[in-house]
Parts: structure tokens; sequence; C-alpha cells
């Protein structure tokens, strides 16, 4: 038996559910500042999430976690000393902007009051991540994995 509950989604749901990859393609291809305007902006927020508070928050949080994970496996080649220090800077303050916008938008999630049903929705709502990839990812395996890798 699987430990996990269950989405909140029903699988019709999900099917219509925001795909994450393009969102984080957008937020690629944004310059640091750029990056600390568009996370305090509404670029996390998808027309098919705002209806409901948890479903925006669950798409926010998947997303900014998926990113905050491509940008620890992003490798920064370099000979230069130099130039590495200043990549592995930058990549820090990047992985701290992220980090304060996750905190946010969890702590704004949860300054209203919530259901369990309400967090368990936004920890275990699977999302698509591209539309050719079948299995869809959700928040909480990668808080898992990022915990696991905390404690290595």
């Amino acid at each position: 038996m699987d430990d996990h509950p269950e989405p909140v989604s029903n699988s019709e749901h999900n099917a219509s559910l925001p795909y994450i990859a393009p969102v984080i393609r957008q937020l690629d291809a944004l310059s640091q500042e750029e990056l600390e305007s568009a996370l305090s902006n509404d670029i996390l927020r998808s027309p098919q999430t705002i209806e409901d508070r948890a479903l925006a928050a669950a798409f926010a949080l998947l997303v900014l976690l998926q990113y905050r994970d491509q940008r620890i496996h992003h490798r920064r080649d370099s000979l230069n000393p130099w130039d590495r220090w200043s990549q592995e800077r930058d990549a820090e303050k990047e992985l701290c902007a992220i980090d304060k916008h996750l905190e946010r938008v969890w702590e704004r999630f949860l300054d209203t009051y919530c259901s369990p049903k309400d967090i368990e929705g936004v920890l275990w709502t699977a999302f698509p991540l591209e539309e050719d990839r079948k299995k869809p990812i959700r928040g909480m395996s990668l808080i898992i994995s990022f915990s696991h890798l905390a404690h290595m």
C-alpha cells in the first residue's frame, strides 16, 4: 500500500493543470536582478490555478522547488578561479532569492486558515512538468529530496 496520500485533485483535473517547465524556462532566461523582481510579481500565477488558493500555492511552490533543484545541479565550468568564485557567489545569491520567495509563498498561503485537506493539496498535488513527460511531479517529492541531501 502506498503511504502517500492521494493528491487532492482527480486525474481529470490534473489533465488541465499547467505545465511547470515553461515557467522554469521563463525564470531561466532572467538575470539575477530580473529574477528577484519576477519572483515578487505574478510570474508564478497560472490562469488555471488562480481561482483555487491551495492550487495556486502548490503551483508556485513546485515551480520554485523545481527551479531551485535545476539551479543546484547546473554545472558552471570555468578554468579561471576568479570566474568560478564569482559564478558560485552569484549562484548562492540566486538560491537565497529562491528560498526567500519559497518561504514567502508558503507563509502567504498559511496566513489564512487552511484545512488539512488544503495543506495536503499544496504538498501532494501532482503537476505535469512538460507535455511529453508522462509522470507528473509533486512538491513533496522535491522537499523530501532536498531534506535527504541536507542530511548527507
